[in-house]
């Protein structure tokens, strides 16, 4: 159901790397849209194998410097690092230029997935896995807003 999500907007991605090339006023609209459109990528990466293989490897990077260092913070405090690294990237390449480059949007695609790790648990959980957990209470929570 990700590849659902992510083709698309990686498509979509392509298409505005390619002719979108905007000058003045709208260069930082065009900034932010294409954020949008990478972090809805990264959201359909999360939910594919890609996705799992990625926050699988954070995971066992992290319980691999717990079980070395005998620290088990070292497992969700890897996570936490990596999506703060990854915001930084985002942030120090728009900032450089205010354009949405490569290093932004593949920041901005894998954020996704770290984020559901952090969220999810970074002991054991994949990303996919933490992705339905999360929409899962998500899902639960708006339908006691709805009172349904």
């Amino acid at each position: 159901m990700g590849w659902l999500v992510l083709l698309p907007a990686a498509g979509l991605l392509f298409v505005i790397n390619k002719r979108v090339n905007p000058k003045g006023r709208g260069r930082d609209a065009v900034a932010v849209l294409t954020m949008l459109v990478a972090v809805i990528a990264g959201c359909g990466l999360a939910a594919t194998f890609l996705g799992q293989w990625f926050a699988a490897l954070i995971s066992w990077s992290g319980n691999t410097m717990s079980n070395v260092t005998g620290e088990g913070g070292f497992a969700t405090g890897l996570a936490i690092a990596v999506a703060i690294i990854l915001v930084g990237v985002a942030v120090a390449d728009i900032a450089f230029d205010r354009v949405a480059d490569n290093g932004a949007q593949m920041a901005a695609v894998l954020f996704p997935t770290v984020l559901a790790l952090v969220v999810g648990g970074s002991m054991g959980a994949t990303g996919g896995d933490a992705v339905t957990a999360v929409q899962a209470e998500m899902a639960s929570f708006f339908s006691q807003l709805g009172g349904k």
